[in-house]
């Protein structure tokens, strides 16, 4: 089968059992299938291998819970994630609300169910590398403007003041307006939470908000469509 054709999929478990039985449930469906029980080993898969999808469940060391890897693997290398639920309890479902778990299977599973989701959660892969991408572009300008500055006041040019970043004419609430900020000089939502003292929920609650306000379905589409905007995010 063409390499164009397979699509890769990380599964990260502690349960040595269950992951071997994900692992063979999608490759009766084509997939090419990587399996670790660690977070540091899922890091360097996502960094060393052109993953398609991570589905994972648990923390994998103890500290990390699942949808901060999910979130982790999302942002810095455009993996779109899936979250396990072994116990879809009010708490675990609570946690879908981050803008980077892209679907869901609780177990035990149905192999049909998996594989839809899998598949539905791979198709995002586009969107997070255009976001990582814009991300990496902002970084450079944001780079390029701070030397222009420091050269105008070595020449003795005041610079003028840089303006805020751009955002919609929706009615953000002042605490949305500041997670837009933060989203837009590239931090991550587990950053945010803790340079705002509030918790990574809170965090997702503002971005599901904002997301609604707007009429998009992701974080990417957000930030894609408040830098094409021409209003303030301090409005």
């Amino acid at each position: 089968m063409s390499r164009l054709l397979v699509q890769t999929a990380l599964v990260g478990h502690t349960d040595r059992q269950l992951r071997h039985q994900l692992r063979e449930a999608l490759r009766s469906y084509g997939f090419e299938v990587l399996g670790t029980p660690s977070a540091a080993e899922a890091r360097s898969a996502a960094a060393d291998y052109g993953l398609d999808v991570f589905l994972t469940g648990g923390s994998l060391d103890g500290r990390t819970t699942a949808v901060e890897l999910l979130e982790e693997l999302a942002e810095e290398y455009a993996v779109p994630g899936v979250l396990l639920l072994t116990d879809p309890s009010a708490g675990a479902l609570y946690e879908l609300g981050s803008p980077y778990v892209f679907g869901c299977v609780t177990w035990p599973l149905s192999a049909v169910q998996l594989h839809a989701t899998v598949r539905s959660a791979a198709a995002h892969g586009e969107s997070l590398r255009r976001a990582r991408a814009l991300r990496a572009v902002g970084r450079r300008l944001s780079g390029v403007q701070a030397e222009l500055a420091r050269a105008l006041e070595a020449g003795g040019v005041e610079p003028a003041r840089l303006a805020e970043p751009a955002a919609l004419d929706a009615p953000f609430s002042p605490r949305e307006r500041e997670v837009l900020r933060l989203l837009l000089a590239h931090k991550r939502p587990k950053t945010i939470a803790a340079q705002l003292g509030i918790s990574p929920s809170t965090v997702r609650n503002h971005l599901k908000s904002m997301f609604a306000k707007v009429g998009v379905a992701s974080q990417e589409d957000l930030l894609e469509v408040v830098l094409a905007s021409g209003d303030r995010v301090d409005g």
